[in-house]
């Protein structure tokens, strides 16, 4: 018997049946936690996210509100971030009430949240909590301010450029008055008319395409052969050249980016199509004649001996290099037409700041596209002008104002986008307008997307069409109301670039 039962027991022991499933057994519940616990940390950060978003929406708006004491303050969070997330989410997420004090200077907001996990349980965690606190300063802050101002012609009508040059000033005023601001707040000016000046003191020679290449068989719409803007410059001035080697007699002034470049941020590299080529308003026609605008802007002879269409007259790049000057340069008339002051990048030099809006003079006409995307380029972290933090460096924010007096405008003569007869933009004003209009939204929506703060302006004009893009454009406030200004009168400038003034720095997250 006592045999019997011995081997019995050896044939069980040595039995590998069930040992795969005993295995699994023993190992399932560790492998369990660990693989549900990666979707147990994916949750806890999702609520994270959206709780501190909820978090900063509500400290603003508190800032903006105020309260009348701490348990105000507590009440008025609550009710806003409620009202914030969204109804029926995770049932095992409990959000309890946040915690609201006034601070100095500002209010403070502590989360008191706890997540109950879905797989954790097996290991031992059944709760994650979220704790997170966000704060609200009502004053001081880190800022990029960009302004793109426009410095066409109609901006001479009843001094609208002296009210805007006084309204920038008091801009100036507020953002740099508070103790420490010279150490917090840069600031940039893009002054633009159909064209930008880009040679300010952090240009670079290197951004340059002279001869035209990036623009394809557009290169040729003013010239009959291949020829550098710079070389047709050197021809025209005295020789003198500034301290990046070009010639004085180039102001500084680019044409239009082709291949969708004209809307964007890229950096200037070694493709010619990302750089950008000299603005050189050609020498129109003698022979006053059809197509009116071949005779347009003529500061040279032809010398042609009377003979050649108009457009031929245009086109003859021989006269740039034995020029006989029928006129004096300067933004109005030669080479430079409609080009206005450069740019300055991005700088806490208040009295550089000062001395370029006070040389800011009217002339030329509207493309706002190119003024909005100068000015998201002098904010960009990227070349050409990489003078500002990264876009998600959340300490500082970053502003664009930016301000026209009209609609867009498509004339005949020569643009950043070539003449209307080349065809680069469109074949006609009506279209070309519609073009223009369509790339203010276009880079109105990348500049919003990179957390630039949009505030549009648009001063004594009544086109319902540019209203409404103006509107559309700018970014809104913590109540969803755009931050767009319909100014009548230019008189009031100076209480509008207030307002914009005080709004960014009266209010600021700070962790």
């Amino acid at each position: 018997m006592w045999k019997v039962l011995a081997r019995a027991r050896r044939r069980f022991a040595e039995n590998q049946r069930g040992n795969v499933a005993i295995f699994f057994a023993v190992t399932a519940i560790p492998l369990l936690g660990l693989l549900g616990g990666a979707v147990d940390l994916t949750r806890h950060q999702r609520h994270k996210v959206d709780l501190m978003n909820a978090m900063d929406s509500a400290a603003i708006a508190l800032a903006r509100r105020g309260a009348e004491d701490d348990a105000d303050a507590d009440a008025f969070v609550n009710e806003y971030i409620a009202a914030l997330l969204p109804g029926g989410g995770d049932p095992m997420l409990n959000v309890g009430r946040f915690n609201t004090v006034e601070i100095d200077g500002g209010f403070r907001i502590v989360s008191n949240a706890v997540m109950d996990t879905a797989f954790m349980p097996v290991i031992g965690i059944q709760q994650m909590p979220i704790n997170l606190s966000t704060e609200v300063m009502t004053s001081g802050g880190n800022y990029e301010v960009a302004l793109a101002l426009d410095n066409t012609g109609s901006m001479a009508r009843r001094n609208k450029i002296g009210a805007l040059r006084d309204a920038s000033n008091h801009l100036v005023d507020i953002l740099y008055e508070e103790d420490g601001a010279a150490e917090r707040v840069k600031m940039a000016l893009v002054p633009f008319t159909t064209t930008v000046n880009i040679r300010g003191a952090a240009f670079d020679p290197n951004w340059l395409d002279p001869e035209g290449l990036g623009l394809g068989v557009h290169r040729f719409d003013a010239y009959d052969r291949a020829v550098s803007r710079i070389d047709i410059f050197e021809s025209l001035g005295d020789g003198s050249v500034g301290t990046d080697g070009l010639p004085i007699s180039w102001k500084g002034c680019v044409e239009a980016r082709e291949g969708g470049y004209d809307i964007d941020d890229t950096a200037p590299g070694s493709d010619p199509v990302t750089r950008w080529t000299p603005y050189l308003s050609p020498d129109g026609s003698d022979r006053r004649s059809w197509p009116r605008f071949a005779s347009a802007n003529s500061y040279l002879n032809d010398q042609t001996g009377g003979r050649g269409t108009p457009m031929e007259r245009l086109k003859n790049v021989d006269k740039y290099f034995s020029p006989i000057i029928r006129a004096s340069f300067d933004e109005n008339i030669g080479p430079n037409e409609s080009c206005r002051g450069p740019i300055v990048e991005l700088t806490n030099d208040q009295a550089r700041m000062r001395s370029a809006i006070g040389a800011m003079e009217p002339g030329g006409y509207t493309h706002i596209p190119q003024g909005l995307v100068w000015g998201w380029r002098v904010l960009s972290p990227e070349q050409p002008f990489n003078q500002g933090v990264a876009y998600d460096e959340t300490n500082t924010q970053k502003v664009l104002v930016l301000l026209s007096d009209g609609k867009n405008t498509f004339p005949e003569t020569y643009t950043s986008y070539g003449h209307r007869f080349g065809g680069r933009l469109a074949s006609n004003e009506w279209a070309g307008v519609q073009r223009l209009n369509e790339k203010v939204t276009d880079i109105c929506e990348q500049v919003k997307a990179r957390g630039i703060r949009l505030y549009m302006i648009l001063l004594e004009e009544n086109d319902p069409a540019t209203q409404q893009i103006f509107e559309d454009c700018a970014s809104v406030n913590d109540e969803g109301e755009p931050l767009y200004y319909e100014v009548p009168d230019a008189s009031t400038l100076t209480a509008v670039f207030g307002e914009i003034g005080t709004d960014l720095t009266n209010i600021r997250i700070s962790r």
